[in-house]
């Protein structure tokens, strides 16, 4: 992916700041998303620390369970 993967990790860390007045199913559809980005572009342990974080907060949220093989 590279290059748009790298401006999708951006576009998506930009768009977590703005934390505030967000809904936190919002906050976490953001996270996952650039935790899938992080992945597609070959970082591995920042898509895992995403997952996790996510995981720690919403168990059952989306396939984050299996993408860390918990389940």
């Amino acid at each position: 992916m590279g290059f748009v993967g790298e401006v999708a990790v951006s576009t998506l860390t930009q768009a977590y700041r703005r934390k505030q007045d967000q809904p936190e199913a919002l906050l976490r559809q953001i996270r996952y998303e650039r935790a899938l980005a992080y992945a597609d572009v070959g970082r591995r342990g920042d898509s895992r620390r995403e997952l996790s974080a996510i995981y720690a907060e919403d168990p059952g949220f989306e396939d984050v369970a299996e993408r860390l093989g918990v389940r």
